[in-house]
C-alpha cells in the first residue's frame, strides 16, 4: 500500500484523510479505523511475511484463507513466521486516532513442499519412510496439479489435517450472499474473488447455480511415525560401540545416529527420540498374605528379565521395608553362574532359608526367596 495511491488492492474508508502531497493516510477521528487488503495467493506454501512499512499509531493483522488470525502487532519493519503454511493471506491495518501510514508492504516468503522423498534412519541405506508425489501430490500441499483430470473442489482430499484452503468464487451472474458473521456481500457477473472465509460460511445465496467455486490449494499437516526400527538401531549401536558403522559415539557418550532425507525438492520436519523397553525389568509375583506367626515358612517370588540376555543379570536384591526403614535385605550374587545368597539385614525377624532359581521365557529368571519367621 502506498499512501500516495491507496487504490492498489486496498479498501480505504472515506472517513480517513488521504493526503496526496504528504503521501500519508491519516485517521482524524477518535475511533480506530480499519484499512483492509484483498486476499493474495502465493501458488506455494506461504511460510513467512516480510513487512516493510513507515507509519505511526498503526497495528496490523494477517489472516489466512479460512479467516484465521495468523499474526498481529505494531506495524513496522519486521519478519513474521506464520504458525502454519498458508495458501493465501489477507492483511488489515488498524489506524488508531491520529495514526497514519505512509507505505506498507507485506511480502510473502514461499516454501517448497516436499515432492517424492525417502527417509533413511541410521544411514544404513535402507529406506524407512517414503512419499510418492506422483501418486499423492506434494507432502503437506494439495493443488490438484498432479491429477490427470480436473477434480471438483468437493472431491478434493488430503492425507492429513487441513490447516488452510484457498478458494476462488466466480460469479456466473450477479450474485449476493451473507457471511456467517452476518455481513452481506456481492459479486457482479463474470467477476472472480479469492475468498477470505471458508465456503461453508457462505449463506443465503441468491442463486446457488450462479456460484462456481474453484480450488486453489490446500495446506495440510500430518504426523507419520517411523516405527519398527528396533533391530536396526540395536545393530547400529553395537557397530558404533566397536567403532564401525554409520553411527558414532561422541565424547559425552551419546550415540549420534545419522538421518538421511533424499527428496526432489523441499523437506520435512523431524522430531522424536529413540525409546525401547527397559534394560532390566524387576517384578514381584507373590508375597505372603494374612498374619504371620513365629517359625512360619514363607516364600516370596520375583521375576527378573533382561532386554537382551538373561546371562547379563548378575545380582538380585530383595528388600523388605517398613516405615522405620529397611528391615530385611538379601542379596543373590552370581545369577548367571553359581548363585550365592547372603542375608544382609533382618535375620532376627525373618531368616533366609534358601533361594532357588528357574528360567522364564528367553530372557528371564524367576527367584523363590524362602524365609522362616523368628520369635
Amino acid at each position: 500500500m502506498n499512501g500516495v495511491d491507496g487504490t492498489n488492492g486496498w479498501s480505504i474508508p472515506h472517513i480517513l484523510t488521504h493526503d496526496n502531497v504528504a503521501g500519508n493516510i491519516t485517521n482524524p477521528t477518535l475511533n480506530t479505523v480499519r484499512i483492509s487488503g484483498a486476499s493474495a495467493y502465493g501458488d506455494a506454501p506461504i511460510e513467512e511475511i516480510s513487512i516493510i512499512a513507515e507509519s505511526a499509531g498503526a497495528l496490523y493483522q494477517i489472516w489466512d484463507g479460512q479467516g484465521t488470525l495468523l499474526a498481529s502487532g505494531v506495524l513496522g519493519n519486521q519478519s513474521v513466521s506464520l504458525p502454519h503454511a498458508a495458501v493465501n493471506i489477507r492483511v488489515s491495518i488498524d489506524l488508531q486516532p491520529g495514526g497514519w501510514v505512509h507505505h506498507a508492504s507485506f511480502i510473502g516468503e514461499l516454501g517448497a513442499p516436499m515432492k517424492t522423498g525417502a527417509l533413511d534412519v541410521g544411514g544404513d541405506g535402507v529406506v524407512d519412510w517414503s512419499w510418492n508425489s506422483i501418486q499423492d501430490g506434494a507432502f503437506g500441499w494439495f493443488d490438484g496439479h498432479h491429477l490427470q483430470q480436473n477434480t471438483p473442489l468437493s472431491q478434493w482430499a488430503v492425507h492429513g489435517n487441513p490447516v488452510d484452503q484457498g478458494v476462488v468464487l466466480h460469479a456466473e451472474d450477479d450474485i449476493t450472499w451473507t457471511w456467517a458473521n452476518g455481513v452481506e456481500d456481492s459479486l457482479d457477473s463474470g467477476q472472480y474473488r479469492i475468498l477470505e472465509y471458508p465456503v461453508s460460511s457462505i449463506q443465503n445465496q441468491s442463486n446457488s447455480s450462479d456460484f462456481t467455486f474453484i480450488g486453489l490449494a490446500i495446506s495440510w499437516e500430518t504426523t507419520d511415525s517411523v516405527t519398527g526400527l528396533g533391530s536396526t538401531l540395536r545393530s547400529i549401536q553395537s557397530d558404533a560401540i566397536n567403532g564401525t558403522g554409520p553411527a558414532s559415539i561422541d565424547a559425552a557418550g551419546e550415540l549420534q545416529i545419522p538421518i538421511v532425507l533424499q527428496a526432489d525438492i523441499g523437506g520435512i520436519s523431524l522430531t522424536g527420540s529413540i525409546s525401547h523397553a527397559q534394560r532390566i525389568v524387576n517384578e514381584i509375583d507373590s508375597v505372603p498374605t494374612g498374619t504371620m506367626v513365629p517359625e512360619q515358612n514363607i516364600t516370596i517370588v520375583s521375576t527378573h528379565t533382561h532386554l537382551f540376555d538373561r546371562d547379563l543379570l548378575d545380582v538380585a536384591i530383595l528388600r523388605l521395608q517398613s516405615s522405620t526403614g529397611i528391615d530385611i535385605e538379601v542379596h543373590v550374587e552370581g545369577l548367571s553362574t553359581e548363585p550365592v545368597a547372603t542375608q544382609i539385614f533382618g535375620a532376627q525377624h525373618m531368616a533366609l532359608s534358601s533361594v532357588s532359581l528357574t528360567m522364564v521365557g528367553d530372557m528371564g529368571l524367576q527367584l523363590y526367596w524362602n524365609f522362616q519367621t523368628q520369635w
